[in-house]
């Protein structure tokens, strides 16, 4: 009689055993599925990133430029003024700088100093937005991390309560 007790006992191992390997099994499938949408988050997380930081870098070398000709422009206009006499500019619309025949009028001197002094602006909001979106996409990025964490441990966490609940019926 003892034969039969132990053949169900064997039995029943082996069914909670079987559950519990096919429990592991599809948590198992579970987390790769998870790990690989995580991963393809992280791809387009490093990609944005860097599509940033080259904007950044080209809006940075574009900003440089039109810095040194802005200061450039304004060496040309505080020479103008200072070399030249009120009633000479008065007189002459046109003002020749430096050993060059350039001829420079003061009037295209503000407006391309003016026209400058926008891009400068306009690159500084371009960079501004860029560095929000960026933001952005890291805060979307970490809630969707936070999520499929917490569906993991919540998985796991019915499975523990799953396979105490099995055990104690024995």
């Amino acid at each position: 009689m003892s034969r039969p007790t132990s053949a169900r006992t064997s039995e029943d191992e082996k069914q909670t055993l079987e559950a519990k390997c096919s429990e592991y099994e599809i948590m198992s499938r579970m987390a790769d599925v998870e790990r690989n949408k995580l991963l393809e988050l992280v791809d387009i997380l490093q990609r944005r990133s860097e599509e940033a930081h080259v904007k950044v870098q080209e809006s940075d070398s574009v900003l440089l430029q039109l810095q040194r000709k802005n200061v450039q422009l304004e060496k040309k206009i505080a020479l103008s003024l200072l070399t030249r006499p009120a009633s000479a500019i008065a007189r002459h619309k046109t003002l020749k700088y430096g050993a060059g025949d350039k001829e420079v009028n003061s009037a295209d001197i503000t407006t391309r100093l003016e026209i400058q002094q926008d891009e400068i602006a306009s690159l500084r909001g371009a960079l501004h937005s860029t560095l929000q979106r960026k933001e952005q996409d890291l805060q979307y990025y970490q809630h969707i991390i936070e999520d499929a964490r917490s569906a993991v441990l919540e998985v796991l966490r019915s499975r523990k309560y799953q396979t105490q609940s099995l055990l104690s019926l024995k």
